[in-house]
Order: C-alpha cells, then structure tokens, then sequence
C-alpha cells in the first residue's frame, strides 16, 4: 500500500505539544470524521512550515484509499507549528497533549525515553522502506533500504537505545545544521576578493586562485576541491582580507545583536574545525586522549600543549576550559571586535538588530545606498529563514536582481588558526541536537500510520524535497536529480554539494554525564559550558565580554577555568 512518494519539503527545529496559549495554522480546522486523524507539531522558526504542509498533502493523496481503522478511510493530518518549547514544558505537558509526532530541537532524548514520555519506533527504522505496515508485506518498486541504513554511525548509535542485535529507536535526527560565516559571493567576484597563490589578491577575475583553507585544488579522486579556491586559508589571510574590504568601503561582517549567542557558536564552530571530530567529541564523551589541552599562551598568540591526558567523566572539564580550538576561536572573534571598521558596532549592541534584520542588511546592502556587507555570522537555515527578505527585495529592486534565485551566497570553509592546519578538511559542528518523536500515549490504533508515516517522510524522494525546498540537507544518505539541485539557488546548491563531502561533527553523546545533564551540553550557546570571571567578573557571552567589557581572548579563556574548575565539576556531575 506503500505508494511512491513525490517531494517531502523542509521541516525545522522544534515542535509542540497542545499548548493553548500558542497560536496554530490548524486552529478551528473541521474533523473529518470519516479519516483518521495524525496530528503532527514543528517548530515554525528557520526551516518554515512549507515542508510540511508538502508532506500533509501528499500523504493524504497517497493514502486516500487506505483504512488505517475499522469504518474510516484516508488520513488527515493536521499541522500545529510552535515557536516555543522547552525539554522541560514536554515533560509537563507531553504525556496530556493530543500531538502524536513531532520534529523539533534541544531536548533530552534519553531522559524523555526514560520517562516514558516517547513512542518506539523501531519497525518504521529499521524495516526496509517498501515494508507496508497495513498489510504487513513487502512491496515492490521501492527502496529496500531502511531509515537506519541511511543514517551515519554516530547518529545510529545515539538514537539507538537498545543494542546492535536488538535496536529500539525512539527517535531519529530532523536536520543537518551549522553555524559559520556566509559570504556574497558576488560582492567577492566583482571586487576580486580572492587570494592569488603568492598571498596577494587575485588581479582580474579569471586570475588562478589560491588552494584555500583545505590545501588543495582540482579532481582528486572524485571530491572537488574547487569550491574553498581563493578564499582565505588561515586567520592571518582572513584578516588581510577584512583589511581589503575597509580599504574599498565594504563593511566586512554582521552578526545578530539580539541573540549575542552567535558569536559564542562561531567560536565552537572554529574549535570544532581546529579540533577534528576525535578531539571534539572529548566534550561530550569524556572518553579518550587530550591532545590539544593549552599549557601556555605565548606573547605572539601561539600555545603549548599539555602532555596528553587521558578525559573521564572525573576530569572532563578540561576540555571544555583548556582545549586550544577554543582559544583560537575567541582569539578570532577578539580580533574581529577590536577592529570597529570590520562591522558597524551601533548595529551589533542594539536590542533591536536581530537575526532578520541582520540577515535584510546583508542581503540588500549591495542593491541599496548603504555601505555594501560582505558576510554574515548566521546557521545554515539562515537562506530558508530570510524568504521574507527576498521576497521584498525582489518587489524593491527588481527579481532579476533581488530574488533568491538571483542571488549568490556561500558558506565559507572556516580559515585555519595556524599554517600547519591548511589542507585538513573542513570540520563544522553540527548544531541544535535536532530530533524526530513520536508522543509516547500514542493510540495503539495508530501504530501502523503512524510507521507509515515516518517511513514516507525518510524515502530519497522525500529527504531530496526537504533540501529543494529549504535550501538545507538532513543528516541521512540521499540524493537529488540534476534538476532539482539546478532549481535551488547558489546557496542550497553548494550546502547539498557541503552535505555529500563534509563531515559533521555531532554534539551529543551516550556517555553517562550527557545522558544525565545534557541540557547542559546543549548548545543555547553554550550556557553553563561558556561561563568565565576575570577580576570579578562573570561573563558566558564573547560578545558581550569582548564589546562591553574589553576582555581578551586570553582572558576569557583563562577566566573559564575560575567557573568550571574540579570542585565544581564535581558539585554539578559528580555528586
């Protein structure tokens, strides 16, 4: 009964449970009681309420001639977008709301799982995709994969809750993000912002370019290195670039100065891509060998490493305030704020430049009278999120212009802390512990559409329509036709290119800390995990210590280790 399925559309972060107080599309919407009802909440924030909507008229298509109970036939799904949830209203509210499936962000699964509170999914992962949960057969034309087939290791084993002989899943990864920094590659082509091989910049637009950030140019052996070409390999070239900017009236950078997280998750994207997925994950395992543990600044910004230390769940402090991707991110950011013509500082302290705001003057700089901005600190949905922007920049200037279509952004491969760097692959964090459930009160009746569904949003067709749709990717194996990537713009095209050769680094893990606290590991940016004092003062914000406060990266990351020391490591994980 299993039907083939046409595109699945984007899906976000969270998601919701039957909050009256919060406003919903679906709100007064007529049961037909002559369908079964699936009632599915997501977060409406970056990735939009548009893939959904897709899903919901497609699967009622698909299954309009299906009885999932005695006297009924055809579904009828309906959507409750929600902007805010907490780990914390879930398990209030979960176990009471009417909300059966949900996609959203930044909760704790286990802790959900072990209250009971999720639904076991198992078959619907693990069972090939033309498995039909109606008449319990499989069909054919269809993908004989399984979801769990597509997933990568490290989400496998996480969402895993029982073992390799015998998985249970009570959830499954909803998206693929990062954060990093996004530049007009227009704005770079017409103003030859690109590095020559001897350093300097490139003299005419068809000029050869440097290798970039991962060393290398070409074909080699099938993964093109092309894309990083000309773009700044090290901090150094990155700030030679700023430099560049200024002296031709370009502002080099904005960021959201609402949410000044943002800036804390530049630094951990920077620490990420200088630590590599093993050192990384020391954070969130506590298992395994230190080996970039910061002994000693020196005067010109260079460090010294400790000898390797092996991390437990006893000392696993360390790499949260001594890891030297850590220092070399807020050195970074440091220098980005000590220089006030790199960004216009009455934008980034105001209250009311958020994320939009920041995300319209990036966009329309170069078609508007202001001064033209090169790059944005924002997430990988930020292109989904600023439709509205395009939309009215189209209106105002013309699509052939101002549409997203027309337009060309990119996502920087972060430049490396040091020379000895350049030619490692580019390492970006994957953000927002995003997640698909299941309510655990599910009505037992509902089990087999409930699999179905599942299963209808995780085929290839699907998994492609949520990247044509959102411009973003999921973190599964899939892959999209010619067409559909050439009618994505610029910016879905390269992340979808980024998605097939890039390995993200996961924040989460089945340690036994993470498992217990991990509201804690959880970014929201990055909380507890980011405090410091220097001379009395506390600060968890490098934008705010670094702007307000005039505190160094030096100081900062020195000043981590003055919160999250052993006795309070202790108190807090070990008690």
């Amino acid at each position: 009964m299993k039907k083939i399925l046409v595109l699945f559309l984007t899906l976000i972060l969270t998601f919701s449970v039957a909050f009256s107080t919060v406003g919903c599309r679906n709100t007064g919407e007529k049961i037909d009681k002559s369908k079964t009802q699936l009632y599915v909440t997501t977060f409406e924030g970056g990735y939009g309420t548009g893939w959904i909507e897709a899903v919901e008229n497609r699967f009622q298509d698909a299954y309009a001639d299906v009885s999932f109970e005695p006297g009924k036939k055809g579904v009828q799904i309906i959507v409750k977008p929600e902007r805010e949830l907490t780990h914390d209203s879930l398990i209030v509210n979960l176990k009471g709301s009417k909300q059966e499936v949900f996609f959203t962000e930044s909760v704790n699964y286990y802790d959900l799982k072990q209250r009971g509170l999720l639904y076991d999914i198992s078959e619907a992962v693990t069972k090939p995709l033309n498995y039909d949960f109606v008449s319990g057969k499989t069909v054919e034309g269809e993908e004989t994969v399984s979801i769990a087939d597509k997933m990568k290791d490290l989400h496998r084993d996480y969402f895993n809750a029982g073992s390799s002989d015998s998985p249970a899943y009570f959830g499954l990864p909803f998206y693929e993000a990062t954060y990093g920094i996004i530049y007009n590659v227009d704005l770079f082509e017409e103003n030859k912002l690109y590095f020559a091989p001897n350093g300097n910049f490139i003299p005419k637009s068809d000029s050869t370019r440097s290798n970039g950030p991962d060393g290398k140019t070409g074909v080699i052996d099938g993964v093109d290195y092309t894309a990083d070409d000309g773009l700044p390999a090290t901090y150094d070239e990155f700030f030679k670039l700023c430099d560049k900017m200024v002296e031709k009236g370009i502002t080099p950078i904005t960021w959201n100065g609402v949410d000044t997280a943002y800036l804390n998750a530049l630094i951990e994207s920077l620490q990420a891509d200088y630590e590599g997925e093993e050192q990384m994950r020391l954070n969130y395992t506590q298992s395994g060998t230190a080996t970039h543990l910061v002994k000693k600044i020196n005067a010109d910004g260079t460090v010294e490493f400790e000898n390797p230390t092996q991390i437990t769940k006893e000392n696993g402090y360390l790499t949260w305030t001594k890891q030297a991707g850590k220092y070399y991110g807020l050195s970074f950011v440091e220098r980005i704020i000590a220089n006030t013509s790199y960004y216009n500082r009455s934008k980034v302290v105001t209250s009311t430049y958020d994320q939009i705001s920041a995300q319209k003057a990036f966009v329309t700089s170069t078609l508007n009278d202001e001064k033209d901005i090169a790059m944005l600190v924002d997430g990988s949905w930020w292109h989904n999120e600023a439709t509205s922007v395009f939309t009215a920049a189209s209106q105002n200037f013309g699509a052939n212009v101002g549409s997203a279509k027309a337009r060309k952004f990119g996502l920087m491969p972060l430049p490396k802390a040091t020379a000895d760097k350049v030619g490692e692959s580019y390492s970006p964090m994957e953000v927002n512990s995003s997640i698909c459930f299941v309510n655990g009160n599910l009505d037992k009746k509902k089990d087999k559409l409930v699999k179905e569904f599942i299963q209808f949003c995780h085929t290839n067709a699907s998994l492609a329509e949520f990247t044509s749709e959102t411009y973003t990717t999921k973190p599964f194996d899939y892959t999209m036709t010619d067409d559909q990537i050439k009618e994505m713009p610029y910016w879905g095209q390269q992340l979808y290119k980024m998605h097939g050769e890039v390995n993200y680094i996961p924040s989460y893990s089945k340690s036994e800390l993470y498992v217990k606290y991990a509201s804690d590991f959880t970014e929201i940016y990055r909380g507890k995990m980011f405090q410091g004092k220097y001379n009395g003062t506390y600060f968890e914000r490098a934008h705010t210590a670094m702007i307000e406060n005039g505190i160094t990266a030096e100081q900062y990351f020195m000043g981590l280790a003055n919160v999250l020391n052993s006795d309070e490591w202790a108190r807090r994980y070990l008690g």
